[in-house]
């Protein structure tokens, strides 16, 4: 009787057990346990492993911070590429009219160029021009001394207009030119480059000694703005990219020497 008591007592038990936790431990049904969630193994396997945690966590922060740092500067950088894009300098060049290829201009006295003559002085004017692609320039012109009283001018060049008198024409390139020299001499206001003094080195014959006062070039030079190119030349140029000019020389045919001009273009960044 007592056992038969005691038996239903712990079924009781049981079964009241079973009522206030019907689902067993709540995974599944008559107390059957359901396999763990994602979730709940990653925090199972976290709980476990917490030093292998932490290294991983640190690994992602710095792979982050880098990832950061490479984005900024690659939009740091092309922010840059694109506010300061840096200009090619243009190409320059000495030609003659027209903007044809010449490697020299001649110098020689040819009446059919216009050339004149009184008693034994020469009188000639030559045309050239330098073309920029657009952009400022410096002018540089330097020459030999080796002829006594020999003078040399220069001239900004414009088309001559109906009625104008032209000071250089010809064809050039299969196309006629017709130009009139047009303001004041430019040369007066050239700046002229230090003359070293007889005997001494400069930056033509360099380390040579005791060079010929005459043989020395002297050097001077004028910058021109883009605003003052009146010429355009370049297919495909959105404005003048040229600026014309006339070199006007003269000097006495009776002196036997010889001298040489050099015309040099330089950039300036188009200043």
């Amino acid at each position: 009787m007592d056992e038969q008591l005691n038996a239903r007592e712990q079924g009781d038990i049981k079964h009241n057990e079973g009522a206030a936790n019907p689902g067993g431990n709540g995974f599944g049904s008559h107390g059957e346990a359901r396999p763990a969630g994602r979730i709940e193994r990653i925090k199972a396997w976290v709980s476990g492993h917490r030093r292998e945690s932490l290294a991983i966590m640190g690994l992602l922060a710095v792979l982050l911070v880098l990832l950061g740092l490479t984005l900024g500067w690659f939009v740091d950088a092309n922010r840059g590429s694109t506010v300061g894009k840096i200009k090619e300098p243009a190409e320059l060049k000495v030609l003659g009219p027209n903007a044809t290829a010449t490697e020299q201009i001649d110098l020689s006295y040819n009446p059919e160029y216009g050339d004149t003559k009184t008693g034994n002085t020469v009188t000639l004017k030559r045309a050239f021009c330098v073309q920029t692609g657009g952009d400022g320039f410096e002018l540089q012109l330097a020459n030999t001394t080796n002829i006594t009283g020999l003078t040399i001018e220069l001239y900004k060049a414009e088309d001559t207009g109906p009625g104008d008198a032209p000071d250089v024409r010809g064809i050039a390139g299969g196309k006629p030119y017709s130009w009139k020299m047009y303001e004041t001499d430019l040369l007066k206001s050239f700046t002229p480059i230090e003359d070293p003094g007889e005997g001494a080195s400069d930056p033509t014959f360099k380390d040579y000694q005791n060079v010929q006062r005459n043989a020395r070039p002297l050097y001077r030079y004028k910058k021109f703005g883009k605003s003052e190119l009146n010429a355009k030349t370049l297919d495909g140029s959105t404005g003048n990219d040229t600026l014309n000019f006339i070199i006007k020389l003269s000097w006495d045919e009776s002196a036997k020497e010889t001298d040489v001009i050099y015309l040099i273009a330089r950039n300036t960044s188009g200043k």
